[in-house]
């Protein structure tokens, strides 16, 4: 892969040279030094490849819309792809770019739609303005890398973000994937589109995550069962037992589907990456699907992620455990569950 070159001063001005891989090495005087040196890095880009760059090339594209076309070439084809798109979105609202959510198609695959912004459930609203007021240093500091030319973007800025969001107070695990995610999209540009682009995420380096665990107490399950009991969605209880007693995700509990159900043989087919699985099913989740209602939709959980994560937060609250991390994770143990990083 070719470097980028640097300026050198000849006759008051700053003259940078290129070569390229068809054997031409054009050169350029410049007024000013970073002029220079995207003028040779939009050569390199685009003379190295057959095909026009991508977005205009690191010197036009902005990280947002940068992180955009990531987002529907790669994250899309992921298994974790609402997590990522999420921390894409913040980059989009910071440039004023829709955002992105994923659907379902009728062939069973994901796609990306862009939304516009839309009125939100008050419990929701106010829960995401208390996140945004809590870390506003750090979304300032997204905002002012999504509206950045990509060839602007140096490792000295991908540090200050991760600063800030350790000054913030965010977890060491939300951090990585932040960065992680702006690493991935940056090398998959210089390695298919950008040929020559410098990643500046590479000199950032990351510490290891510690995982947490909050060791259950029975007083504690009993409390978390009563708040349970207190819901007033007749779902959300039994959405919970499911969990727990499947050890599936959430997002894999809210696809299941009566028309996939075979209660008599206690069989679900539920989407996984490559395609439908079969479930057994434990049979405390077949007595709990017996006396769930149906609902006209056809799906067993009727609910939005949104509402479940609210609901699951009132839970944590009156039960006085607030260090349990979202519903995601009930079913990985009875009686252990990992803790911290909810809400981030």
């Amino acid at each position: 892969m070719s470097k980028t070159p640097k300026p050198f001063q000849y006759r008051d001005k700053w003259r940078i040279q290129v070569t390229l891989k068809n054997g031409q090495r054009p050169f350029k005087d410049f007024v000013k030094h970073t002029d220079a040196v995207q003028w040779a890095l939009n050569q390199i880009t685009n003379a190295n490849s057959e095909h026009e760059a991508q977005l205009g090339g690191p010197t036009q594209a902005t990280l947002a819309q940068a992180l955009m076309h990531y987002a529907q070439q790669y994250s899309v084809h992921k298994r974790g792809v609402d997590s990522e798109i999420n921390r894409i979105n913040h980059y989009l609202k910071g440039a004023g770019l829709h955002t992105l959510k994923a659907f379902t198609n009728e062939k069973g695959g994901c796609e990306l739609r862009q939304q516009a912004p839309k009125a939100q459930p008050k419990g929701w609203k106010e829960h995401v303005e208390g996140c945004l007021e809590a870390r506003k240093a750090t979304y300032l500091a997204m905002d002012r890398l999504a509206n950045k030319r990509c060839s602007a973007i140096s490792t000295a800025n991908i540090r200050a973000l991760f600063t800030q969001m350790t000054t913030d107070g965010l977890s060491a695990s939300t951090i990585q994937k932040e960065i992680a995610l702006l690493k991935a999209m940056f090398n998959s540009a210089a390695r298919e589109a950008w040929k020559g682009f410098d990643n500046p995420c590479t000199g950032v380096k990351l510490g290891k995550s510690e995982r947490r665990f909050v060791y259950l107490t029975q007083a504690q399950q009993q409390a978390i069962e009563l708040a349970l009991a207190q819901c007033d969605n007749p779902y959300f209880w039994h959405l919970v037992i499911v969990a727990k007693e499947t050890t599936m995700r959430l997002d894999t509990v809210m696809k299941m589907s009566w028309s996939l159900i075979d209660l008599e043989n206690r069989i679900a087919m539920l989407p996984s990456k490559s395609g439908q699985r079969k479930y057994v099913l434990p049979l405390p989740v077949v007595e709990v699907l017996r006396i769930i209602p149906r609902h006209p939709s056809g799906k067993v959980f009727p609910m939005s992620k949104n509402a479940v994560q609210m609901a699951w937060k009132r839970v944590r609250a009156r039960a006085g455990v607030p260090l349990l991390v979202d519903v995601n994770y009930l079913g990985r143990s009875a009686t252990t569950i990992l803790a911290g990083g909810s809400g981030e």
